[in-house]
């Protein structure tokens, strides 16, 4: 000190005699703080090599599937690529987890040729993400591609999100309730998406059963074409508005069930079916 004034100089020179305990307890927030946020921050990363070593978490053996088994955040580094039409590559077996595919790709052996029906060979029980029954679950930013069962499986309370899921032998998106938004579901065996709760801003096209199975659901701003059967299956009494509906289930019907809530394009008309 000088003049009775405290020297200016930040922190380190507010640490006088007078206020040890303002700095002591300073410290103890900011240390109790910045602990939990880089904790927080801590993604786990998946890559090919990982796979087949296995332990990404505990319990996952080596191969495919790799399970994630605790809640948090993973991320791919690599395309994943799987040989087997009944072995899944993501098998999520806990609650609370962001998945980012990293703008990666799923590959899996099994490809579909457009056509009434869509033809996909070989077919499996393998999916490219399962997490079937759990809960919170965030799959975003990435491709799953011929997979022999279904492209992702999305459980409960989840969100699905600016995903392509190409050439599956089943359906593209499955889950219960969640968001399923801005995805794209091409030439896949099944559904293109098969889900409740928001379905909006999707294309979905040439895929061999409906574009859109809608449960319950709230279905905005989707856009599908030429798909097998309809356009959008809405099961159990849903709204749909704004989307665009064309050249689906062999230019018949395009939509059936639902409640038409707002605008839409049904083939040549602005009322659907």
């Amino acid at each position: 000190m000088a003049g009775g004034k405290i020297k200016e100089g930040g922190y380190r020179d507010m640490c006088t005699i007078g206020k040890i305990v303002y700095c002591v307890a300073l410290s103890v927030f900011l240390v109790v703080l910045i602990i939990p946020i880089r904790a927080m921050a801590i993604v786990v990363k998946i890559n090919q090599s990982k796979a087949i070593n296995g332990n990404v978490t505990p319990g996952d053996s080596p191969g495919f599937p790799v399970t994630i088994s605790q809640p948090g955040s993973y991320r791919l580094t690599s395309n994943l690529t799987v040989t087997n039409a009944n072995t899944t590559a993501i098998e999520i077996t806990t609650d609370d987890v962001t998945l980012d595919l990293g703008g990666f790709l799923i590959k899996g052996p099994t490809a579909c040729s457009s056509g009434n029906p869509v033809n996909c060979s070989p077919i499996g029980t393998g999916d490219g993400v399962n997490a079937n029954g759990r809960v919170n679950i965030t799959v975003v930013n990435g491709t799953v591609r011929g997979m022999g069962g279904d492209g992702i499986v999305g459980g409960k309370a989840y969100r699905i999100e600016d995903v392509h899921v190409i050439s599956n032998g089943g359906d593209g998106i499955v889950g219960g309730y969640g968001i399923v938004k801005e995805n794209t579901a091409t030439l896949n065996g099944g559904n293109g998406i098969s889900a409740g709760g928001v379905i909006t801003g999707n294309t979905v096209l040439d895929n061999g059963q409906n574009g859109i199975e809608a449960v319950e659901s709230t279905v905005l701003g989707n856009a599908a074409f030429d798909n097998v059967s309809y356009g959008l299956s809405s099961l159990n009494n849903g709204g749909y508005a704004n989307n665009v509906f064309s050249y689906n289930n062999g230019n018949g019907d395009q939509v059936t069930g639902g409640n038409e809530t707002g605008f839409n394009v049904c083939g040549a008309d602005t009322i659907c079916p």
